[in-house]
Order: structure tokens, then C-alpha cells, then sequence
């Protein structure tokens, strides 16, 4: 392996509760010391997070939003400069510097990157772009949101040495709208295989079940797992369950609707009268929303579903697809979008803007469950399990330590 290179990355804009961008930077930089790459992560005040694998972590940046947005576009090169001259970098990283004694290169995991402007420490900057819906679904995101990223990708697409896209779609939707001046790696997320298996016994089942018990989550459901957003389609997904209602004609009863995870201010209240119409016309059907789960949580929820369902209208890789497949669990998204390009004829493919297509869908997933239909797979499971092995966060470590190397 080549010398060991510090690399300082910002998680900053990871909240308490993590989404996709959060499990991206915490499964990176617990894979990147064995890739050569002593992380230095920079973390909100009071996250008292312990981000496995990073030699030092740095808690500088303000807990509430606006003031972390500019702190990190005009104080953060100088805080982290301040603060590993003043109060000392780790002894081990510093035999590792060059004669400045700081490290050279600065990644920004989460789209925007802070300017150098007269910053006395310059490092190479590379940036991530995980998806494009502020140019290609402008109405899911707030005007000043939506303002403030086209600018902060807009100039980091510019300024930055490299650009990391999380997967092929993105690199094309990048190219295709903005300049792209600096090199571009296409480098897809991994998984936690260690969490993220199929079942294996009863006893794990068992273990399963208390974990469902706890949330309140039937033995029968359908799964959706993921932030409450416009573009998660979950609209959509309402009305295709009470679509699968209308139509329901087997002697049990169906399987309950569970939304598990957070959720964008207002979303959840825009849903509430497609849920109460659903409570009012099929008593006996459930729609529950768990809130945010602990992680413990998420491989159960995905291996004991009936089906997971993620009709998101588009995503820039979509993380708990493969999550899902590597539990073994049977998966549906939408037809010719990236999700469907990973999954491949693994997933049952449906139209996101056609509720009866969902359904339908639905309806596969059902059957297969009861033995009842078969698809052309010798095994769905078995085949998910397959192509989840193909992403691992010890491959998306090496890759980007390529990156860091080629600028450090």
C-alpha cells in the first residue's frame, strides 16, 4: 500500500437523524483506513457522534443551518486551519504533512464546498453530487433551497479538482446541464454486509419480530423506507394501496402500508387526506408511519416486508434498494431510472406516475409471498442477494482514495 495520506472531510451538513448522505459519509470514512486515507472529519458542534474510522474529529461548524451555510462558505478554511496549527493535529497525521503541516486535500461529501477566497490554507477540493432534482424537479425543493444549491453546485462544479457523481445518471444529468471542468468520477455507494443480510434462522427471525413488536409494525406490511419528499412519490404510493384496496378480493386481510423515516416540513401534513380517505373506506386496512428508525431497525423492517416499495420519481442512486436487496427482501421501484438500473430484473419495475401500474406491482410482490406466481428469476431473493454483493464500502473507499491521491 502507498504512504498513508490525511484527508480532511466535511459532515457538517449530516443531521442528528441521517439520511443517504449521512450513511454514505459514515460507511466511507469507516472503510478509508484501509484504503490508505487517515480521515479527518469536520463535524457540527455537539455531534457527538464517534465517525468510526476517522483519526481526529473536529467539532467546529454552528448546529443551526443558516449559520453552518455560511460558516462553512467564508470560516471554514480558517477554523480548521486555526484549529490543527493552534491546538495540534494528531501526532501520527503530522509525520505524514508536508512542510505546512496541514493536510492538502478537502472533501465536501454533500454538494456545496467552501471558498477559498483569502483563506491561508488551500487545499485540493473535491466535491460530491449525489443527484440533480434542483434543475430537473424544481417544485419538490423551496425557492430560497432551491436558489442557494443551483449556486453552491454551480460553483463548486466550477471550482472544484474533482467531482465525484454517485452514479452513472447523475455524471450524464451533470454533464448535460452544467460545465464540467474538472475531472469526473462516477464511484456508487456500498453497503454495510455485516447489517444488511437475508435471514438466517428462526432465532433471527425472532429477533426480527421483537424489533417490529417495538414499533408497532404488523406481522404483514408493505415497507417504504426513506425521507417523506416530493419526489419519493409517496402521493403515489397512497393511491396505489387504496388502488390494491379497491381491488382486494383474498379471504385474509391486506397487508398494512408502512412509511418508516423522516420527513421534509409540511410533507407528511400534505399526505393526511389521502391516509384519512384510505382509514375512513378500508377499515381494516393500516397505514402507519414510524418516524425515524434507529439503524438496529432497518435490516429487520427490510427482511421480513412483504415487499419493499420505492416509486420515487428520481434519485441519484438510491441506497435502500440495495439494502433491501441484500436482506433478501423483495423490491419495487420505478422503470427507467437509476434504481432500475441497479436492481436490473431483480425488482418488480412499475410507472412512478401511474397509481393501477404500482398496484399491479404490488400484486406480484403479494403473490410471489403466498407461492402463488412465479417470475422468470429462478429466486428474486437469492437474485438480490447477488447483485447487493456487487456494492461494498470498501470498493467506494478505494475509489475515492484513488481520487485523493491523484490531487494529494
Amino acid at each position: 500500500m502507498s504512504s498513508v495520506l490525511p484527508v480532511v472531510i466535511d459532515v457538517s451538513a449530516v443531521p442528528p437523524q441521517p439520511g443517504g448522505v449521512g450513511t454514505y459519509a459514515r460507511g466511507l470514512i469507516r472503510c478509508l483506513p484501509d484504503a490508505g486515507i487517515d480521515p479527518i472529519a469536520v463535524s457540527r458542534v455537539g455531534d457527538a457522534r464517534k465517525w468510526d474510522g476517522a483519526r481526529q474529529v473536529l467539532r467546529l461548524a454552528p448546529a443551526p443551518r443558516p449559520l453552518r451555510l455560511v460558516w462553512e462558505q467564508l470560516r471554514m478554511l480558517p477554523a480548521i486551519r486555526r484549529t490543527l496549527t493552534d491546538t495540534g493535529l494528531d501526532p501520527g497525521l503530522r509525520t505524514r504533512l508536508p512542510n505546512a503541516g496541514l493536510p492538502t486535500v478537502l472533501h465536501s461529501p454533500h454538494y456545496t464546498m467552501p471558498l477559498h477566497l483569502g483563506a491561508r490554507w488551500r487545499p485540493a477540493r473535491v466535491v460530491t453530487i449525489h443527484d440533480l432534482t434542483f434543475y430537473t424537479r424544481p417544485q419538490d425543493h423551496t425557492r430560497s433551497k432551491r436558489t442557494l444549491f443551483r449556486f453552491a453546485i454551480e460553483r463548486a462544479v466550477r471550482d472544484s479538482d474533482a467531482i465525484i457523481a454517485v452514479s452513472a445518471a447523475t455524471a450524464n444529468q451533470l454533464e448535460r446541464l452544467l460545465p464540467v471542468r474538472s475531472t469526473l468520477h462516477v464511484i456508487p455507494h456500498g453497503i454495510d454486509h455485516e447489517r444488511f443480510t437475508p435471514d438466517a434462522d428462526a432465532s433471527q427471525q425472532a429477533s426480527d419480530r421483537a424489533t417490529l413488536d417495538r414499533l408497532g409494525v404488523p406481522d404483514q406490511y408493505l415497507l417504504h423506507l426513506g425521507t417523506i419528499e416530493p419526489r419519493k412519490n409517496l402521493g403515489g404510493l397512497l393511491a396505489a394501496y387504496a388502488e390494491l384496496l379497491r381491488r382486494w378480493t383474498r379471504k385474509d386481510e391486506p397487508p398494512a402500508l408502512v412509511l418508516a423515516g423522516g420527513a421534509w416540513a409540511g410533507a407528511w401534513e400534505s399526505l393526511r387526506s389521502a391516509i384519512a380517505e384510505i382509514r375512513d373506506g378500508w377499515p381494516e386496512a393500516q397505514v402507519l408511519r414510524t418516524g425515524p428508525v434507529d439503524d438496529d431497525a432497518l435490516a429487520p423492517l427490510y427482511r421480513q416486508a412483504v415487499a419493499v416499495l420505492y416509486p420515487s420519481f428520481e434519485e441519484g442512486f438510491g441506497l435502500p434498494i440495495l439494502e433491501a436487496l441484500a436482506c433478501g427482501a423483495c423490491v419495487i421501484t420505478s422503470a427507467d431510472t437509476v434504481m432500475h438500473e441497479i436492481t436490473g430484473d431483480v425488482a418488480i419495475a412499475v410507472d412512478p406516475t401511474d397509481p393501477t401500474s404500482i398496484a399491479r406491482g404490488i400484486e406480484i410482490a403479494i403473490d410471489e409471498a403466498n407461492g402463488l406466481r412465479r417470475d422468470g428469476l429462478l429466486d428474486r431473493s437469492a437474485a438480490g442477494v447477488a447483485v447487493a454483493a456487487n456494492y461494498r464500502w470498501s470498493q467506494c473507499a478505494q475509489a475515492h482514495a484513488d481520487v485523493y491521491r491523484a490531487l494529494g
